[in-house]
């Protein structure tokens, strides 16, 4: 988009050995006009820390009221608002699983964020399998435990034979596989063999997160993955939590039983979804086409791009930092 940026340190490394984020040395933070950065960046004290893992941004430097710039804060974290303590120094916090009936009342400044299409799950979801050449016809495969995720899979269970269960179990990869870095780089979870089942499969489970009681609503954390985009990317109908039933607000926001299939908690609704799934009553192959078509115009690297530079009002002439 022929924006120019700098950052104070060399981030996200390519297979050439070069970075896609370069670091600048003797920053004045005073020529930028926008300042991006990221929950790594900041302290919490109850986490065990490693030496040097985080670059830490000072409170003295957050509360400075001399500041020409604008700061930004892009938040992916799991759980429910763990670095909201922070929140004040912000001029736009971005928040995933954005929970529309309790996060507007703490501050006016968040904004929905999703995990998003990336180019490299975009080239490693590349797909041109035909839909009738699709063997399996719904996938589970999740890594990582959660309490949306053992119902679903107690649900499943029942499918048996209807369903197929994968778990890669974040196996390593050689060094010298030409993917290794990617595998480092994506917490383990860039791995082609995943890639092949996904294009292979009709339906896939994208499911996840923890229902939690904050300030007496009930609430939905974690709900986003970067499978939820490798699943849409690759064209296979998502199965996900009901968006609008669990209060979270998308960005662009998804139509259930449109772009994805939504999932209620309720074990008599959500069986019914999965007999009518079984017995053809639902259209997955027209879901999972609106779903591809929806995530390629809003959630591409630039669809999203888009969407943060338009709230922050960003002009073109204007400078980016990522710190």
């Amino acid at each position: 988009m022929e924006i120019d940026y700098d950052s104070n340190i060399n981030y996200y490394k390519k297979s050439d050995g070069k970075y896609l984020f370069n670091k600048k040395d003797n920053i004045d933070y005073n020529n930028y006009d926008y300042i991006i950065t990221s929950p790594c960046s900041h302290y919490l004290e109850y986490i065990h820390y490693k030496e040097n893992d985080n670059i830490f941004i000072t409170k003295e430097f957050l509360s400075n009221k001399n500041r020409k710039y604008k700061l930004i804060m892009i938040d992916w974290s799991d759980g429910f608002f763990e670095f909201n303590e922070y929140l004040k120094y912000y001029d736009y916090y971005f928040k995933s699983s954005f929970q529309s009936h309790i996060l507007p009342n703490i501050n006016n400044n968040i904004y929905p964020l999703v995990f998003n299409g990336t180019n490299r799950i975009i080239n490693a979801t590349e797909n041109n399998t035909k839909w009738d050449s699709r063997k399996i016809n719904l996938l589970y495969s999740h890594r990582v435990s959660h309490e949306v995720r053992g119902y679903m899979l107690e649900l499943y269970k029942i499918y048996e034979n209807f369903v197929t269960f994968y778990n890669d179990k974040f196996e390593e990869p050689n060094k010298t596989d030409n993917y290794y870095i990617d595998w480092c780089q994506t917490g383990r979870r860039h791995n082609p063999k995943f890639y092949e089942i996904l294009k292979k499969s009709k339906i896939v489970d994208c499911t996840g997160g923890f229902v939690r009681n904050i300030n007496n609503k009930i609430v939905l954390c974690q709900i986003d993955s970067f499978k939820l985009w490798e699943a849409f990317f690759a064209g296979c109908c998502v199965i996900m939590m009901d968006l609008d039933l669990f209060n979270i607000k998308l960005p662009i926001q998804p139509q259930n039983m449109v772009h994805y299939i939504g999932i209620t908690l309720n074990k008599e609704t959500d069986k019914k979804i999965l007999e009518n799934i079984k017995n053809g009553e639902i259209d997955i192959e027209k879901i999972a086409k609106n779903g591809y078509e929806f995530v390629k115009k809003h959630y591409s690297p630039e669809g999203l791009t888009k969407y943060i530079l338009e709230i922050i009002n960003f002009k073109v002439n204007k400078t980016l930092f990522k710190l």
